[in-house]
């Protein structure tokens, strides 16, 4: 629906991921399809993930994609960043290290 696509340029906007000043028809059709598939929340979620990890000298990730390269199948930045643990691990600059057996349950 007409509230569900601008809810989500909304989000992107607030996110500051990168600004843009209309909707194009690139960007339009990578909305629908992307709600065709996702639900709103999941959709904003994903681009509020995007945002923190971007956001966060913590992560090595630092390409800030338009929104319809974000929401398109080929760069698939839904999937990447909807489970934000998944995405930390994924692109964290530094993986934790792991505890020696020792120290496990301490």
């Amino acid at each position: 629906s007409y509230y569900q696509e601008l809810q989500l340029f909304k989000t992107w906007l607030e996110c500051h991921i990168r600004d843009h000043r209309q909707i194009t028809p690139q960007m339009y059709h990578a909305v629908k399809a992307s709600l065709e598939i996702y639900a709103t929340s999941e959709v904003c979620t994903a681009i509020k993930n995007y945002a923190v990890i971007l956001g966060s000298d913590k992560y090595y990730w630092t390409h800030r994609w338009g929104l319809g390269e974000f929401l398109g199948k080929e760069r698939d930045g839904i999937g990447k960043f909807l489970d934000f643990g998944v995405a930390h691990k994924n692109y964290l600059k530094e993986p934790l290290p792991e505890r020696s057996e020792k120290w496990k349950g301490r």
